[in-house]
């Protein structure tokens, strides 16, 4: 039906755990992913919806844990990007900013927010890289 369709098969011996991953592009913008584990309630669907690759969505749900979670993104010509993201089974909402410079390197800072009993546990992070020729 000229869709793409992406396969993959995962045995991990030690763990005697097999795991079965399908893709398939609906078209350019939108993608189905499952990944279930053989044997188990483990399965987890995704879909991606991609608008012009600056603005992606991506609802998601685990039906082994019946939660389920979202992240939306953009980016920016400038060369800035955002995120933002919630899973309801952990109650966290995380929020990213990042900026690349095509010669001095990239920033990221980023913050989390957990919910956890009736405390809300935040976590800030920022992080650099610098790039530099010798």
């Amino acid at each position: 039906m000229g869709r793409k369709v992406s396969l993959a098969y995962i045995h991990a011996m030690q763990k005697r755990k097999m795991t079965v991953e399908g893709l398939m592009e609906l078209n350019e913008e939108n993608k189905v992913a499952v990944s279930h584990v053989v044997g188990t309630e483990d399965c987890k669907l995704r879909y991606t919806f991609a608008r012009r690759k600056l603005v992606v969505v991506e609802p998601a749900y685990d039906f082994k844990d019946r939660a389920w979670a979202v992240a939306v993104s953009r980016s920016f010509d400038s060369g800035d990007a955002m995120r933002g993201s919630y899973e309801a089974k952990n109650r966290k909402l995380e929020l990213e900013w990042s900026r690349t410079f095509t010669d001095k390197g990239s920033f990221k800072i980023s913050a989390s927010f957990m919910k956890k009993d009736q405390e809300i546990i935040p976590k800030i992070m920022a992080e650099s890289t610098w790039s530099c020729n010798l």
